[in-house]
């Protein structure tokens, strides 16, 4: 049996190799982000995520709010099913 919070303890340590692999993605997709933004020119964006990563998702919303001057929010995902 696995000790109380190791499922926590792991998840935790992993977010390193996690964040890693994520910005490699998207140094990739660089040229696709762009022209996908520079085609679609939205009015407004809306970050998603549970847990920590709605609170990743406000502070995303906030930079973008400030630096792009774009309509941003942030939302829970269970809100997407439920609005």
């Amino acid at each position: 049996m696995n000790q109380p919070g190791q499922l926590t303890k792991s998840e935790i340590l992993s977010q390193p190799e996690a964040w890693a692999a994520t910005m490699a993605i998207v140094r990739e997709q660089t040229a696709a982000i762009s022209r996908l933004w520079r085609e679609s020119r939205p009015d407004t964006v809306v970050f998603t995520g549970c847990g920590s990563t709605y609170y990743a998702s406000m502070l995303a919303a906030a930079a973008l709010r400030m630096l792009a001057g774009i309509d941003a929010r942030a939302a829970p995902a269970s809100d997407l099913l439920m609005y």
